[in-house]
Formats: C-alpha cells, structure tokens, sequence
C-alpha cells in the first residue's frame, strides 16, 4: 500500500463524522484488500504505537541483558 494514499486517507477519515468514516473504511477496504479491523487500525494510527511500545518492550530486555 502506497503511504502516501494511506495519509491522504487517514486525514480525510480523522476529518469526516461517523456516516462518512464508514464510507471512506468501505473505500479503503476495497481499494487495499485489507481486512475491516486492520483497515481501522492503519487509518486510526494504532499500528504506530503498537510498534512503538514493542520497541520499547524489546530495548528493556536488552538492556536488562546487557
């Protein structure tokens, strides 16, 4: 999936009300081949954090190794 089409997504899904979001997800779905519940998580940003707070996770077991 191009980056640049999920944020071009992403910020008209952040700017929509709850109707229109339901709209662009449907969009998305079918744009990307996502699942609906991933779909979600890409355009909320979730995924960011995800991967963040497991970076972290792993940097304090290494340190603790080390």
């Amino acid at each position: 999936m191009c980056k640049e089409f999920l944020i071009s997504v992403r910020d008209q899904y952040h700017q929509s009300e709850l109707l229109g979001k339901g709209k662009i997800l449907d969009g998305f779905v079918a744009a990307s081949g996502y699942n609906r519940k991933y779909a979600i998580k890409q355009l909320n940003g979730k995924n960011e954090i995800i991967k963040e707070s497991l970076s972290r996770k792993l940097l304090t077991k290494i340190s603790r190794i080390l």
